[in-house]
């Protein structure tokens, strides 16, 4: 066998790209096949691509069999595509033909290829992905900061960058400074990584709230999370109640109740009743201490739903009106007021006392009887009537006294009304009479007020002794 080889570029060498090898017999019988090998190697360190073998064969060589096998084209050409070969990598082509003439034959093989220049290399494919958890309080106080966390991980593989947060706040809810909406930017959120961002919002209304959180990095990846809580705060309902009369140096008894009809328990209550002047606290609920003008109870915290109650007993010596205004202060709560007043007046307790001046007295002497009305109450009386009845045992002889005296025949006396009697005032009236009779005695009086309204009666015996004229 003759074997020729041929390489690209520049010969067979190091800097060879292809080499092509055909192994034929130096001797061929007419009429008679035989085998031929064709072989291409890539010798270089990358593949080559599109590799073709043709074969041009003569009329008088016919082409037999091959493996793999042919395709033939107009012209007599044979063609065989090798396709890739990677670096290092051969292949083999076998041929069966049979000379149909003698004579010399000149046969060629062809290789055509495409150069492949390849450089190569590594990285990683990632895919950060965002979780976004936002926590509230499920309640919050008006009046006090409302904290959020959000808790931002990078669940995904390889790095988040650029992150961008967004919390938009509704309506009722701003940021300390007033701002509709919270925001923050992380650099970096590296795989399995997650970070904590405390943020601090305040709500100007009452009501339900929902706040939702936006994150953005740098590669269009999103998460969102969102939290609901309830905003209120405590109501105080106030009342206070008292008699609708009082009376001049007797205890009055004064109830206060707070209730707490909000949504918040009502903390740091404070309760503040004024007084009137020239009033005296005799006792009050425990906890109570004096403030200028009044009294004040610091009564803690008022869970909703619940109330409480202090009471005060009070007692003046002047007549007017007595109360005044009560008030109720918790944090965050707005004030309640309440108020209550009553009269105080007098109570009139008018004394009747009959004497007689001389006891016992002879028939046919003269005694003096002296009624006295004494107003030992601290409410004037009006309209004393002061009456007297004179038994046959006496008769009248005169009459004196604030006021002016009838006298009837049945025997009588009836003065004219005192217009008024003064607290702790008196007055006394006189009727003379003459012993007709002897006998134990009695002068009768009876006395009736507007304060009264139902007589009083009094009377007072006498002795008279001797004979009758």
């Amino acid at each position: 066998m003759a074997v020729v080889r041929t390489a690209f570029p520049e010969g067979v060498g190091v800097r060879a790209a292809i080499v092509l090898e055909k192994s034929v017999p130096r001797e061929i019988v007419v009429n008679r096949s035989f085998d031929y090998r064709v072989r291409v190697r890539n010798v270089t360190k990358s593949a080559v691509d599109d590799v073709l073998i043709s074969s041009t064969f003569p009329k008088h060589l016919r082409i037999d069999a091959s493996a793999p096998k042919t395709r033939l084209r107009d012209g007599g050409v044979a063609e065989w595509p090798i396709g890739v070969l990677q670096a290092g990598q051969e292949s083999l082509i076998v041929i069966r033909v049979t000379p149909l003439a003698a004579g010399p034959i000149t046969h060629c093989d062809d290789v055509s290829f495409r150069t492949r220049l390849s450089v190569c290399a590594s990285f990683d494919v990632i895919a950060p992905k965002l979780r976004v958890v936002l926590e509230a309080p499920k309640e919050a106080l008006l009046c006090d900061p409302i904290p959020l966390r959000l808790t931002l991980a990078n669940v995904g593989t390889g790095t988040a960058r650029d992150i961008d947060i967004a919390v938009a706040l509704p309506e009722g809810i701003k940021t300390r400074d007033g701002a509709p909406s919270l925001n923050a930017r992380l650099a970096t959120l590296d795989q399995g990584q997650s970070r904590e961002i405390p943020m601090f919002v305040e709500a100007t209304a009452e009501g339900d709230f929902q706040v939702t959180a936006i994150a953005r990095d740098a590669y269009g990846g999103e998460a969102n999370g969102s939290a609901e809580f309830k905003v209120g705060r405590p109501v105080l309902e106030l009342t206070k109640t008292m008699p609708s009369r009082a009376f001049v140096g007797r205890p009055t008894r004064v109830a206060i109740e707070v209730r707490n009809t909000g949504t918040f328990s009502a903390r740091d209550l404070v309760l503040r009743d004024t007084l009137t002047p020239e009033v005296e606290v005799l006792k009050a609920t425990d906890g109570v201490k004096p403030i200028p003008g009044g009294l004040e109870w610091a009564l803690g915290e008022l869970a909703v739903g619940q109330a409480r109650k202090v009471e005060m007993t009070l007692r003046t010596y002047k007549r007017g009106p007595i109360g005044g205004r009560v008030l109720a202060a918790a944090w965050c709560a707005e004030q309640a007021v309440a108020a209550a007043q009553c009269e105080c007046v007098g109570i009139p307790a008018i004394l009747l006392e009959v004497i007689d001046v001389e006891d016992p007295i002879e028939v046919g002497q003269k005694e003096t009887y002296i009624v006295k009305a004494t107003n030992q109450g601290t409410a004037r009386d009006t309209n004393i009537e002061i009456s007297c009845r004179l038994e046959n045992t006496m008769q009248y002889v005169s009459s004196s006294g604030p006021t002016e005296a009838t006298v009837t025949e049945g025997g009588t006396v009836t003065f004219a009304p005192l217009p008024e009697l003064a607290p702790k005032a008196s007055a006394s009236w006189k009727v003379r009479v003459q012993a007709v009779k002897k006998g134990d005695v009695r002068f009768a009086v009876q006395m009736n007020t507007d304060e009264l309204g139902r007589p009083v009666d009094e009377t007072e015996a006498t002795n008279f002794y001797g004979q009758e004229e």
